[in-house]
């Protein structure tokens, strides 16, 4: 039986973190994934509000963001803080080079279980002092927890090209009963990325949002399915809520992510840096808490509202309320743009008494 310092269930961005931050030069490590992490690539976003990511993985920035709903478009410009993407493999390759020397990566192999320190695949047992598990499990989220159902389309132009140069965070579409829309990364004026999303308590077939991104461009953007080629469909599921109690899971399976927006990737570097105070955790969930329940009892209404935080807001506020690092004048000030009237309905306001735990 193989012997390490520490075993890591899952070899994504929370794992490396991880083990980077926390282990010494002489440990020996295992990582084990069911995927080749190193090799999939799909892209992270986040907005530069520091220097946490080195600027060296940043593969490309947009300082123009529109959000649209209908006939109404919000432009929104920021030098100081653009939206920027990442490569999945770029990044785990650069933190798999800082820890190479003390970590070996099993891929293409499947945990069967784990106990006391023990780890049993299909392709071998492990044994450990410690065992991080990243991987996730739906069941740890509470039963009113949304779903960020989301499919991620690499698209070739072959004769035409993508007339926007700033990012497209939200193109909401009309579905009855539910928040769906397309969010779009333009590469080159002839490679985009566009990923069709949905909030809402269900998870879709790929063919569903295929067909809503063949929808999207010959109706809205008068493309042609003959004019394009989609190099890559990356389909996914994130959760947007709590965790029914504390567990001891990294990443986005221990609660890593912002439960009403979806945003993960940035907060998985403050947790492993500790920039994540107890302070801004509590407005962050009471926002959230605010922000769910809306989105579940009234979706109707939330294109106009993400609209409205970026008309009424400066784009710094924005900012930095959508990745956890606003103040609670920033937070008060969200709470001020929301219909009152059914949140009281609803009786969600009684969520404020999280700031008292």
């Amino acid at each position: 039986m193989a012997l390490y310092d520490s075993i890591y269930l899952g070899a994504g961005l929370s794992a490396h973190l991880h083990a980077l931050k926390n282990s010494k030069e002489r440990d020996n490590i295992l990582m084990i994934d069911t995927i080749n992490r190193h090799e999939y690539r799909h892209s992270w976003c986040f907005w530069k509000s520091s220097d946490i990511i080195p600027s060296k993985l940043i593969e490309n920035q947009w300082p123009l963001w529109y959000l649209k709903n209908k006939n109404i478009t919000v432009e929104v410009q920021s030098q100081e803080m653009p939206y920027c993407l990442v490569w999945s493999d770029r990044v785990l390759r650069h933190l798999a080079g800082a820890i190479s020397s003390r970590c070996t990566w099993n891929f293409e192999e499947t945990v069967q279980h784990y106990h006391d320190g023990t780890v049993v695949t299909n392709k071998g047992t492990y044994k450990a002092n410690n065992v991080f598990d990243t991987r996730l499990s739906w069941d740890d989220f509470s039963d009113e927890t949304l779903i960020q159902d989301f499919c991620e389309f690499h698209i070739q132009f072959s004769s035409v090209n993508w007339k926007y140069r700033g990012v497209t965070l939200m193109d909401f579409l009309e579905r009855t009963g539910e928040i769906a829309f397309c969010y779009i990364l333009p590469m080159t004026p002839s490679e985009i990325i566009l990923t069709t999303t949905f909030f809402g308590t269900g998870k879709y077939k790929k063919s569903t949002h295929e067909k809503i991104l063949t929808d999207y461009l010959k109706y809205q953007h008068h493309i042609e399915p003959e004019q394009y080629v989609i190099d890559r469909a990356i389909k996914g599921s994130l959760p947007m809520g709590f965790l029914k109690s504390d567990n001891n899971k990294l990443g986005v399976a221990g609660g890593g992510i912002r439960a009403s927006t979806g945003y993960a990737f940035l907060n998985q570097f403050k947790q492993a840096h500790q920039l994540m105070s107890s302070k801004s955790s509590q407005l962050d969930r009471l926002m959230d808490e605010l922000f769910l329940r809306l989105m579940k009892a009234e979706p109707e209404l939330m294109p106009n509202i993400f609209l409205q935080l970026f008309q009424t807001n400066t784009p710094e506020k924005v900012v930095r309320f959508l990745q956890s690092d606003g103040g609670i004048f920033d937070h008060l000030h969200v709470v001020s743009l929301l219909p009152k009237l059914t949140f009281l309905r609803r009786g969600i306001f009684d969520c404020f008494s999280i700031l008292k735990q």
